[in-house]
């Protein structure tokens, strides 16, 4: 049990630096610092922190990709802005294969739409 809780926690925490980041691109360290603690408080963020589920990795994927676009737009140069996104394009798939076999609907769905 401990290393099924272990995945979540460590993506819980991966999703807390990943709001720290996001916030500090678009504000000032500290208002960075405030919301990814006030992240770490919302009682339905812990709730699914502490239970085994994918859904924290799913989540955890998806603001690190948020963090990696809004970085990628902050930069001037063209090969480490083409990292940052490459990388984001890899923590969205990541993020879709969390949520297993369905996880292809996740990208597909807003094409349909």
């Amino acid at each position: 049990m401990f290393l099924g809780r272990l995945v979540s926690v460590l993506a819980g925490l991966l999703c807390a630096l990943a709001c720290y980041g996001f916030a500090r691109c678009l504000y000032d360290r500290r208002t960075a610092l405030l919301s990814a603690v006030m992240l770490l408080g919302i009682p339905g963020f812990a709730k699914i922190f502490r239970n085994s589920r994918p859904d924290m990795e799913f989540a955890a994927g998806i603001m690190l990709a948020c963090w990696l676009v809004v970085w990628g737009m902050a930069r001037r140069e063209g090969w480490k802005r083409q990292v940052l996104f490459l990388s984001a394009g890899a923590a969205f798939g990541l993020a879709n294969l969390s949520k297993g076999p369905y996880g292809i609907f996740y990208a597909i769905f807003p094409l349909a739409v």
